[in-house]
């Protein structure tokens, strides 16, 4: 089975709208490599709203702020360890300058996560990066 079979359509729309809007931080290639990511998640929708959260609080801590590509992915990691309930030490070296601290991003996140936040779709279809 293809791996965008395994998923309803909404569904991969938003993991479609992740790839698309992080993939330039992401640890995948390609969509396929991210949708593939998913498909053996014992709860891909909830493991898709951890990553929508993650996508709400990084853009919009750097909505503003200049970033190298290497600030950026710093930034994309620290949010994927500080969601999976990891203590980052010395995680704000390298990220952009003023550039929320470890609680805050964390309460950020959980916010972002309780209330189902997502970031605003960037794509027109699923197959708009293949």
């Amino acid at each position: 089975m293809d791996s965008e079979e395994a998923f309803p359509p909404g569904l991969l729309k938003r993991i479609t709208n992740l790839y698309v809007l992080m993939h330039d931080v992401l640890p995948v290639s390609n969509l396929d490599e991210w949708i593939g990511g998913f498909v053996d998640e014992r709860r891909p929708e909830n493991e898709v709203r951890i990553h929508e959260a993650v996508a709400v609080v990084y853009l919009s801590v750097l909505d503003g702020l200049k970033a190298s590509q290497q600030q950026k992915k710093h930034l994309y990691t620290v949010l994927v360890l500080v969601a999976s309930g990891m203590t980052v030490r010395h995680m704000e070296q390298g990220l952009p300058d003023a550039a929320p601290g470890h609680d805050e991003l964390l309460g950020r996140w959980k916010q972002a996560f309780a209330a189902g936040q997502r970031p605003v779709p960037r794509y027109t279809s699923t197959n708009h990066t293949k």
